[in-house]
């Protein structure tokens, strides 16, 4: 379950094309939903039900013969010559860990100390709450729902943000139509859409509506929802008319299905 809807997953393929072209096969898709429709014996999934996907790549070291389901995804990093450093494997669960591994590695090979105390990879997940975290979200999602936002944006906006989620309820207070729904069918606030563009580093309006917050990958938005969301960013990041229709068109060319 995600947001309201489905999320099917995983496949493993091989693959040795040019990254800029991955893309979900349809040999996968099929995969997938065949897969779902035997375990689920739900009504029969077809291509036309899918309503966004995404693919990425890792590299995984070569064992020739092996079938790449069969690789290990333990994650490694070796120092191939001096001053490269070569990263292998690993999840999503733990990149973060990894990262920060490998950053004190490379302090240390420069000779340098990035922080006093722990390194990096025992530091606390940024915007975790560390003490009772049911009263404090219980708190949080009373907050929420005192200043306008629905019961489900109350309570994703605690996952998705952590204590970050008093920024979006500031966003609120300062202008309470950013409590509004994005889009109808989705947890996510106006004023969501507002924090990606001051603090989140997006350039693009398409930045924020797939990779800060997975609306294309959750619904084919229409083109009042895309325009609504333009505006908003719009404003933060400072976009000309033309800009903005510009922003608007990209993401309703590749994203939205009448």
């Amino acid at each position: 379950p995600w947001y309201g809807r489905t999320l099917l997953g995983s496949t493993d393929t091989d693959y040795h094309e040019d990254p800029d072209r991955v893309q979900i096969e349809d040999n996968d898709i099929d995969y997938l939903l065949g897969e779902a429709n035997r375990v689920l014996k739900k009504d029969s999934w077809e291509h036309s039900d899918i309503l966004g996907g995404y693919a990425g790549l890792r590299t995984l070291s070569d064992q020739p013969g092996k079938h790449p389901s069969a690789l290990s995804r333990q994650w490694s990093q070796n120092m191939v010559e001096p001053g490269l450093f070569i990263s292998l494997g690993g999840k999503l669960t733990s990149a973060r860990v990894d990262a920060a591994v490998l950053v004190d590695r490379i302090m240390k090979y420069l000779g340098r100390s990035a922080r006093e105390g722990p390194g990096k990879a025992e530091q606390p997940l940024p915007f975790a709450h560390h003490e009772n975290f049911q009263l404090w979200s219980t708190e949080m999602f009373r907050r929420g729902m005192a200043i306008g936002l629905d019961p489900e944006c109350a309570g994703w906006s605690i996952f998705r943000h952590g204590t970050n989620v008093e920024a979006v309820h500031h966003l609120i207070k300062s202008s309470p139509g950013l409590a509004e729904r994005i889009h109808s069918e989705l947890p996510f606030c106006s004023a969501e859409v507002v924090l990606a563009a001051q603090s989140e580093m997006a350039v693009h309006l398409e930045d924020i509506l797939r990779r800060r917050i997975p609306l294309t990958i959750l619904v084919r938005p229409d083109s009042s929802t895309v325009e609504k969301a333009a505006r908003l960013v719009g404003k933060e990041l400072g976009w000309d008319r033309t800009r903005l229709e510009n922003e608007i068109q990209k993401v309703l060319s590749r994203w939205w299905s009448p």
